[in-house]
């Protein structure tokens, strides 16, 4: 129940010191840091800034029909700086891209189209509803 508790008030505010976690929750700052720890070797894998809509002008989501055995496309998209999320599918790939300048994405549709990949890109306008996984 600790861990689930660490979690969510982390998933709220990641930057808030565990003292101030251990005093809302009434759990000794010694134990959260224990289970902190024990976490960070499996179930935190990283720690990272999330970008805000202020950083970069453009979002577009591609839809990618490939063979997702593929290592060339795969790592093509992986290694791709504007590349955020890439996710496989039963049909290929998505892909979640941010870019300030056209060409980036021009770049990336250039490479699927000289490698004979469909794929439908998709503007990004306006986000509806932002992951809160948050375990009660």
């Amino acid at each position: 129940m600790k861990k689930v508790i660490l979690l969510r008030e982390l998933r709220n505010n990641a930057r808030h010191p565990i003292s101030v976690i251990s005093r809302k929750e009434n759990i000794p700052v010694t134990t959260l840091y224990a289970v902190l720890s024990g976490m960070e070797s499996g179930v935190i894998k990283k720690y990272v800034s999330l970008l805000g809509d202020g950083f970069c002008f453009y979002r577009e989501l591609l839809l990618i029909e490939a063979d997702t055995s593929s290592y060339k496309i795969r790592d093509f998209l992986a290694n791709n700086p504007v590349v955020n999320n890439l996710y496989r599918t039963n049909k290929g790939f998505i892909a979640h891209v941010y870019y300030n300048d056209r060409k980036e994405l021009n770049r990336i549709k250039r490479f699927l189209k000289n490698n004979g990949v469909s794929f439908s890109s998709h503007g990004l306008k306006e986000l509806l509803f932002e992951e809160k996984f948050v375990p009660e």
